[in-house]
């Protein structure tokens, strides 16, 4: 984010249905000056937390000066997004949970985001199933040489 302007502080705010509306989050922003940029990530976790599938989110940031940028969805939908190839619970590692987490996704104990999906479909073949489930305990039991399995990856809408 860069304006041209300088501040002493900022408040990004992610607020519901509108610019003006329910403030669902606030953060705090660095100062920056003409020249300076700066930004503040928010995952997808952390948005997921925030609002259900439909709903549309403004994010607006506010100096002491002035408010400086207002967009919504759509402008940070093709965020660096990152994820673990296999961290299917989104701990940040790839553990017995993923699998565990997998396997009671098949059963629809639980939902996944998008991102846990192309998380959890470790092959890539567009489904998640006990192919994935056995890639990652292969991954686990050092069973597996090259493999993606581990790495970050970004995520693609899809």
């Amino acid at each position: 984010m860069n304006n041209g302007l300088s501040y002493t502080y900022g408040k990004l705010y992610v607020r519901k249905g509108s610019p003006n509306g329910e403030t669902l989050k606030e953060y705090s922003v660095q100062p920056i000056g003409v020249g300076v940029s700066t930004d503040r990530t928010i995952t997808a976790k952390e948005l997921s937390a925030l609002a259900s599938d439909g709903d549309m989110l403004y994010f607006v940031v506010v100096s002491d000066k002035t408010e400086i940028f207002t967009g919504d969805n759509n402008d940070f939908i093709v965020a660096n997004i990152k994820y673990i190839l296999g961290d299917a619970d989104n701990d940040g590692k790839v553990g017995t949970s993923d699998v565990l987490t997998i396997q009671k996704y098949m059963s629809s104990s639980v939902v996944l985001d998008e991102i846990q999906k192309q998380a959890a479909d470790v092959n890539s073949d567009g489904k998640i199933n006990t192919s994935d489930v056995l890639l990652i305990q292969k991954y686990l039991a050092n069973q597996l040489t090259d493999t993606q399995i581990g790495k970050e990856l970004g995520y693609v809408k899809k």
